[in-house]
């Protein structure tokens, strides 16, 4: 196997191994920021509570 067989062969192995991160990488964001929407989305019904007793 040649210098430049060998390169190609760790790049196309780094590249797949990188896919994988990023599509955890991702998963874990998108659930990340459905905690977020969730959690505000509670904050402010209980601030609208909280208002319209005392209103």
């Amino acid at each position: 196997m040649t210098t430049i067989d060998q390169t190609e062969a760790r790049l196309n192995t780094h590249e797949e191994v990188c896919a994988l991160r990023y599509d955890g990488i991702c998963a874990r964001l998108k659930r990340l920021e459905n905690i977020g929407v969730g959690a505000a989305g509670t904050i402010i019904m209980l601030l609208v509570t909280i208002v319209m007793r005392i209103g």
